[in-house]
């Protein structure tokens, strides 16, 4: 007989949220609430690149690195904010996190399809996994880590 408020109820609870938290059941959640976050942040970042770009003296030539690093960047937080929000798998965060951000701004690009033929195919291509890859670096830089928790070092083996 258990009573609504009990204390093994609570624990059951909690340790189902746990399980769904490592089964990566809000995974998908997550990533969703952190989309409209990391484009946030990608405008911000944005806005910063063009008013540097503003003030140097010939702005025409910084547009092109100053876009990729924004992208990059956006990418990077994109995957940091994930993984704070998630707690969990870190290169899933950042690969998942990654292919929605990079989704998205493929289906923007096709939009502005005279204003988006900057690079080749085979290069594009090379550029979009960079930001998956920049997206998993910031996942495993958000992981939080236990304080609790000892460095893990390896022991030598004595050659005998």
């Amino acid at each position: 007989m258990n009573h609504p408020n009990s204390p093994v109820k609570a624990r059951k609870t909690e340790h189902r949220k746990d399980a769904d938290a490592k089964n990566g059941a809000p995974l998908l959640g997550h990533a969703v609430k952190c989309l409209p976050i990391t484009f946030g942040l990608g405008l911000l970042i944005l806005l910063g690149f063009s008013l540097i770009a503003y003030f140097m003296e010939n702005p025409l030539d910084w547009i092109l690195p100053f876009g990729l690093a924004s992208a990059a960047l956006t990418a990077f937080f994109g995957g940091f904010v994930l993984a704070r929000m998630h707690r969990h798998s870190a290169l899933l965060c950042g690969l998942l996190e990654g292919s929605l951000t990079g989704g998205v701004i493929l289906l923007l690009s096709l939009f502005f399809v005279k204003h988006a033929t900057a690079y080749s195919t085979w290069l594009s291509c090379l550029i979009h996994a960079g930001f998956l890859l920049c997206s998993v670096l910031g996942a495993y830089a958000g992981l939080p880590r236990s304080k609790d928790a000892p460095l893990v070092r390896r022991k030598r083996r004595k050659i005998t």
